[in-house]
């Protein structure tokens, strides 16, 4: 479900700046590959995550996209990939 997910209207331009640049979305560290943060701010989101019933990790990690503090899962690869077929 979370696949779905994308940041809302609001935050997609720095969500796409941010990754674009290799900057974490929270605190503009470089960020590795852990859905757009740094390793602080990703181990911080999985301590929460992981702390949660597995009902409400679900909403958890939606509202976190929405509100574009994580990346949904693979999301980065889409915004970095160049197509080959774009001028």
């Amino acid at each position: 479900m979370a696949d779905l997910a994308k940041p809302s209207r609001t935050v997609r331009t720095k969500v796409l700046e941010c990754v674009k640049a290799c900057k974490c979305l929270v605190c503009d560290a470089e960020a590795g590959p852990r859905r757009g943060l740094c390793a602080r701010h990703y181990q911080m989101y999985r301590q929460e995550f992981l702390s949660m019933s597995k009902k409400r990790r679900a909403e958890f990690e939606m509202t976190q996209i929405k509100r574009g503090k994580i990346l949904s899962p693979h999301q980065i690869c889409d915004i970095k990939r160049e197509s080959p077929f774009t001028a």
